[in-house]
């Protein structure tokens, strides 16, 4: 149902029936007919056939919880379904199904990314009460990055700025984006930014809202 809510938890306290997203690496699992994300619940997950070798709690979808299972590359794909990367994913599955799908493929690069400590090298395992991987050795905690940026709408007078990078499809221009260093104020990576990728001095930056980014 692409009504149902999702709310993010970190830790899986209900007694719940599961449900789950299936992904590998960025890919997540389709429906073919339906063309929407593949939900299964745990009779299908234990019958598909697929080698599953992570599973990780996102949260509530409705009065399920939700995890997701990430394949071994060798697996094959459960029979009716495909595998389409997250990107190809914008715009054409409801909008809390697509949080659902930001949220997964993250956790799953996080906890890939984060298997060793970065300070002593031995292996991390997941911290019980924390999302965060976690050093025995060291007691370090790594928790799932995040990375802010803005996007912005430079404006003068009644006319927009628009651009466009190479890799675009083409006769697709966009408004202007860019990640925030460390150190830097929002304001202070808007007027980089855009020097950066137009050589144009900016003013008056006015704050309008905020979402979450959702790639790795």
């Amino acid at each position: 149902n692409p009504k149902l809510n999702f709310i993010p938890e970190n830790i899986d306290t209900k007694e719940l029936n599961k449900v789950f997203l299936v992904q590998k690496g960025n890919d997540l699992l389709i429906n073919d007919k339906s063309q929407n994300l593949a939900v299964l619940d745990s009779d299908e997950m234990k019958w598909s056939g697929m080698d599953i070798t992570h599973k990780h709690f996102l949260g509530y979808l409705g009065e399920y919880a939700c995890y997701t299972a990430e394949l071994s590359s060798r697996s094959i794909s459960m029979e009716g379904c495909s595998l389409r990367s997250f990107r190809s994913l914008l715009g054409l599955i409801p909008d809390n199904f697509f949080t659902l799908c930001s949220r997964s493929v993250q956790l799953t690069e996080w906890y890939n990314r984060n298997k060793y400590c970065g300070t002593c090298g031995l292996k991390n395992s997941l911290h019980p009460e924390e999302r965060a991987m976690h050093c025995k050795k060291c007691e370090n905690l790594f928790y799932p990055r995040i990375s802010p940026c803005v996007i912005v709408l430079v404006t003068k007078g009644e006319e927009l700025l628009l651009a466009r990078n190479k890799n675009f499809p083409s006769q697709l221009f966009s408004t202007l984006a860019g990640f925030i260093e460390a150190g830097e104020t929002v304001e202070e990576a808007i007027k980089r930014e855009i020097y950066e990728e137009v050589s144009i001095k900016v003013k008056n930056c006015r704050y309008f809202g905020s979402q979450s980014w959702p790639f790795p």
